[in-house]
């Protein structure tokens, strides 16, 4: 494993934690993220301390951390049945070139579905990023677990680095059209490696500035005002038409709180992840097959092919609509 006194403490404390071998390896086998041999759509909402339980009883099979995981929090989520993306532990400055100098990972570990670079990044960070790509990548005992990140410019470079991108874009409650976001993001992996994968990230909340508007014209404060719940299904499918092998959902507020505004937020996504997991074998292994014309112009549909099934998935994109 390593010494320990070289150790950070993040990293020192989940080697204590006991180990387990239960948990299925992940990866990805041309373009599909795989857990344990089989194709896995995650559906990923940002941790804001409440109990991963909870999390999962709403439909989430992945929980996102700022931070290192601890001890705690994977066999957490080991018991509540989700996975965890978060970054990896800080590692000692040593050569990589020298394997037998690097610590190893422990089995701890095992219930992180992905190591999580970072989001923001630029093309200045590319020599950072392939650093810490190449150090994760010695340490991890599990080979081929996935590196993800979202850059704001240089992502053909760092894509290089990584074996999944996380397009980042606010568009509901924005100007933005569903039928221009769609464009958008389906140009998105012209702009990566080619081949990369990629997740998509959807707000659950209305913009802060938006929501600090409105909280100073009411008075009335908010404990993250939903978006609404018809906007939400239409982006997110937008995303699945896109092409996303995954949905990671912004939050940053807490969603086991009572009022109000967390009510609604918290019945949308329930009911949103109830339709992601019938969509699930289309979104997670199926392609793009064609788009499908109807004769209402305000209709968006396109055909998705997953193994000898297809999917017509439709909607209305009406100006406004989000």
């Amino acid at each position: 494993i390593g010494d320990p006194a070289v150790m950070p403490a993040a990293y020192a404390e989940t080697t204590t934690t006991t180990a387990t071998t239960d948990d299925p390896p992940a990866g990805i086998l041309r373009g599909v993220l795989e857990v344990g041999g089989m194709p896995f759509f995650p559906r990923v909402i940002d941790h804001n301390g409440e109990p991963l339980a909870m999390l999962a009883s709403l439909g989430f099979n992945t929980v996102r951390l700022r931070q290192p995981a601890d001890g705690g929090v994977l066999q957490e989520a080991r018991q509540a049945g989700v996975w965890i993306i978060c970054p990896p532990p800080d590692l000692p400055d040593v050569d990589v070139r020298d394997p037998e100098s690097l610590p190893a990972f422990s089995p701890s570990w095992n219930r992180v579905l992905m190591w999580d670079l970072g989001e923001g990044l630029t093309a200045n960070d590319v020599e950072a990023v392939a650093e810490r790509a190449r150090r994760v990548k010695t340490c991890d005992l599990r080979p081929g677990r996935p590196l993800i990140g979202s850059a704001d410019s240089g992502l053909r470079t760092l894509s290089r680095h990584m074996d999944m991108f996380v397009a980042r874009r606010r568009v509901l409650g924005t100007s933005l059209e569903l039928d221009a976001y769609l464009e958008w993001l389906r140009q998105q992996p012209r702009l990566a490696r080619p081949g990369t994968p990629f997740l998509v990230t959807i707000d659950s909340e209305v913009d802060p500035l938006v929501a600090a508007q409105m909280q100073a014209l009411s008075g009335q404060a908010s404990e993250g005002l939903s978006v609404d719940p018809g906007s939400l299904h239409l982006a997110s499918y937008a995303a699945v038409a896109a092409g996303a092998r995954g949905l990671l959902v912004r939050s940053t507020h807490r969603l086991d709180a009572t009022d109000r505004d967390t009510l609604v937020r918290s019945a949308a996504l329930r009911r949103l992840n109830i339709d992601l997991s019938l969509l699930e074998p289309w979104g997670a292994a199926g392609r793009f097959a064609s788009t499908a014309t109807t004769s209402d112009p305000a209709v968006e549909a396109v055909v998705l092919e997953a193994v000898r099934a297809r999917m017509v998935l439709a909607w209305r994109s009406a100006q406004g609509s989000q």
